[in-house]
């Protein structure tokens, strides 16, 4: 009897939490400005990106704006209501990579079970930079969740 008590809460904070996120999400708007022909084509390649499920490869130096396109990708995408997760690999501690980036199942020894960065990001866009960086096992798994568009737990 407790325990459908415990489910109910656990889903209706849940939903709590997905409607905050949508309403963040509605108040952020991007906008890339100018009216130069290149800036004007990079805005129609986002509108025309934005409305693809596909995986997009944005490529560029350090401190080109890829950060920027990608949430102005998102923001003019069907996706603009769900979450933007920024992963940067650069800055995860190697011990917890494969724990922040899918997430921990709850287990027998009493471990919590927690949400990795990825499965945060349900229904919106991940945006991964330093993937480099990541150990090639990782990238691996990466690569498989981002074709098979699914997250696997650790646990």
């Amino acid at each position: 009897l407790i325990s459908p008590a415990i489910a109910n809460v656990k889903k209706i904070a849940e939903l709590d939490r997905r409607a905050a996120r949508e309403e963040e999400a509605t108040d952020k708007r991007i906008h890339l400005l100018g009216e130069h022909e290149q800036v004007k084509a990079l805005r129609a390649i986002a509108a025309q990106a934005a409305q693809t499920d596909e995986t997009i490869l944005l490529e560029g130096e350090a401190g080109t704006g890829k950060e920027i396109l990608a949430r102005l990708i998102h923001s003019m995408s069907p996706r603009k209501n769900y979450p933007f997760v920024c992963i940067n690999c650069a800055s995860i501690s190697p011990n917890n990579i494969a724990r922040e980036l899918f997430g921990q199942e709850g287990g027998a020894l009493g471990e919590d079970e927690s949400p990795g960065l990825l499965e945060s990001a349900e229904g919106g866009t991940v945006f991964i930079h330093n993937i480099n960086k990541l150990p090639s096992s990782e990238q691996a798994i990466l690569l498989q969740t981002m074709e098979e568009k699914v997250v696997y737990r650790l646990g």
